[in-house]
């Protein structure tokens, strides 16, 4: 069938094939090896013409091993054969101690594929595909063969889900049936299910990036009105009396400053009125009596305008606020933010609104507002319990009740169920989440001792583009930057990839490309990923769902892998449009 080589270039070679009857064969990516002398190089058929074949060069084989890439080519004379079922053993990986089975070769008869668990995990992966192509599936079945395997590989896996919708409670929830030594938990926002673990956040274990993302901050001069509220935060979550002597001083002295000023006597009473309705304590609130010699006035009655445009009690006014002002309280510098929930953070933001005089600044007081009413909008909307953690703790206690179960066992799959929630807020959680991890395993005294991986679903959501320089570096692409030396790992999942980072995208080692048909995607994709050429795009196209084009460091070549359905199968199917409208299914649901 193969006669001989006729031509050979920098990357390809053509042969001449005799047998007519090898024209009616499906050669196309069939793997051919060249021998010249102990030489053996791989080659992979791309074209057939009339009784051409063109034949791309892949890699070598050595002592056993395989190499991708060559650096001589093979002779004109060399003898080209069909790969050897030894040879396909090797660029398929043997099942051995360190691999597990990933699916099987469409190619060469539902040969299994096995890969590396280094080669795939050490490593960010990134899986693409339109909607509908089995990106979910494929994702369900790779952790399923993981834990699935007899050999208990994955015994010492930490595995965090960010489930955009919601899809994977049913895959994993059982595997402790198949396998004790695994573990699963799944996160919820449905307070009213005390069946599951609920999401919660401790706020104090926040910077002020981090707020500033919760908060959606648009200008770099918000950060500092979230700063002072960080400092006023840590004072009255104290909750002693120090607290409370602070909170005194700030709207003794907000409201001297406000007394003193220039404006209209009007103006000041409208705002120090404001001030108190912003902040009271029982010392400051519109019916607190104010003593003065043989009687006592309320708060209020304080600041009536008499005949003459001033206040009745001017100077009854100015010694009850001396005895509440004390600098001294903001030279004792506390730090440490105690336990609190989103209330508090809104009370310690009106506090830093009354104290700066950003009442009478416009400019700073429509920025001020635009925090302040993210922040009532959170709350009116609920989120107020996603903050309201049980108890204090401090990251690595966080840490350690996210990776264990009520029993104390450590847990492998963590499965955080977004579903419901709007953009913002999910990304704010799988940022937050992702970044106190990041924290952690980076400090970590023996270097990647503890390994994480982060699933995103959805990721053009979180790695995207552009990110507000307001909220910092991208957590997502510092990870991807410096995650695999400390061992948290990044895999990717979207239908967008014009839509991600390029810098993210660009340290991804490993791909699992699942049918994708956009131009701009398949454009985006040749010139952000390392190493992907047009035969692997071209490979994607005619793929069904449920096969994907799996190259990068994890695979020896290129290869079309065919995933069986997973069992249980996550919950991303479409929905049954026949069935419904026949009445066949009852929705009711």
């Amino acid at each position: 069938m193969l006669d001989k080589i006729i031509f050979i270039n920098d990357n390809i070679a053509k042969i001449m094939i005799t047998s007519d009857e090898a024209l009616k064969e499906n050669l196309v990516n069939i793997h051919l090896v060249f021998e010249d002398g102990e030489r053996r190089i791989l080659g992979e058929v791309n074209e057939v013409d009339n009784n051409i074949i063109i034949v791309q060069f892949l890699g070598e084989f050595k002592n056993n091993l395989f190499i991708p890439g060559i650096i001589k080519k093979p002779k004109l004379t060399s003898i080209v054969r069909v790969i050897s079922e030894e040879e396909l053993s090797i660029i398929m990986t043997k099942n051995d101690t360190k691999s597990f089975n990933l699916g099987k070769s469409i190619l060469y008869d539902g040969y299994p594929v096995n890969v590396n668990v280094d080669s795939l995990f050490s490593n960010h992966l990134a899986i693409f595909g339109n909607t509908g192509s089995g990106k979910s599936y494929g994702v369900t079945k790779i952790l399923q063969s993981l834990f699935y395997d007899p050999k208990n590989i994955a015994l010492n896996s930490t595995f965090f889900l960010f489930d955009v919708h919601g899809e994977y409670k049913t895959a994993f929830e059982n595997v402790n049936n198949i396998n004790p030594n695994y573990h699963y938990k799944h996160y919820t926002v449905d307070y009213n299910n005390h069946e599951t673990n609920l999401m919660s956040i401790p706020l104090w274990l926040l910077d002020i990036e981090d707020i500033a993302l919760l908060l959606g901050a648009t200008e770099f001069s918000q950060l500092a009105i979230i700063e002072k509220t960080m400092l006023i935060l840590a004072v009255i979550t104290q909750r002693d009396e120090t607290s409370i002597k602070y909170k005194n001083h700030v709207i003794a002295k907000s409201i001297q400053t406000v007394l003193y000023s220039n404006l209209s006597t009007s103006r000041i009473r409208s705002e120090i009125f404001e001030i108190i309705s912003i902040c009271s304590t029982s010392e400051f609130n519109f019916d607190t009596k104010v003593p003065g010699i043989g009687y006592t006035r309320e708060f209020k009655k304080c600041f009536d305008i008499g005949r003459n445009g001033t206040f009745s009690e001017n100077i009854l006014i100015s010694e009850y606020l001396e005895k509440f002002i004390d600098d001294e309280l903001e030279r004792q510098v506390i730090k440490k933010v105690g336990k609190c929930t989103l209330k508090d953070l809104e009370d310690a933001l009106n506090f830093v609104i009354i104290s700066e005089n950003i009442l009478i600044d416009d400019k700073f007081y429509n920025m001020a507002m635009m925090l302040k009413m993210k922040l009532k909008s959170l709350i009116a909307n609920g989120y107020a319990k996603m903050f309201d953690y049980p108890e204090y703790v401090n990251m690595d206690g966080f840490i350690k009740n996210l990776m264990t179960n009520n029993n104390g066992e450590k847990v492998q799959i963590i499965n955080f169920d977004l579903e419901g929630l709007n953009c913002g807020i999910s990304s704010f959680i799988t940022k937050t989440y992702s970044k106190i991890l990041f924290n952690i395993i980076s400090l970590l005294k023996n270097r990647a001792s503890l390994p994480i991986h982060i699933f995103l679903e959805e990721a053009h959501h979180f790695i995207k583009n552009y990110e507000n320089p307001v909220y910092g570096e991208n957590i997502f692409e510092k990870i991807a930057k410096e995650g695999r030396k400390f061992g948290i790992i990044l895999t990717i999942i979207s239908q967008r990839p014009t839509e991600l980072s390029e810098t993210a995208l660009s340290q991804c080692s490993s791909f699992l490309l699942f049918r994708t048909n956009h131009p701009k995607d398949l454009e985006y994709m040749r010139s952000a990923i390392p190493n992907v050429n047009t035969d692997i795009i071209e490979k994607q196209k005619s793929i069904q769902p449920g096969y994907f084009v799996g190259f990068g460091k994890a695979f020896k070549i290129p290869l079309i892998i065919k995933l069986d359905i997973p069992k249980p199968e996550p919950h991303s199917s479409n929905a049954l449009i026949y069935d419904i409208w026949s009445g066949n299914i009852n929705n009711n649901n």
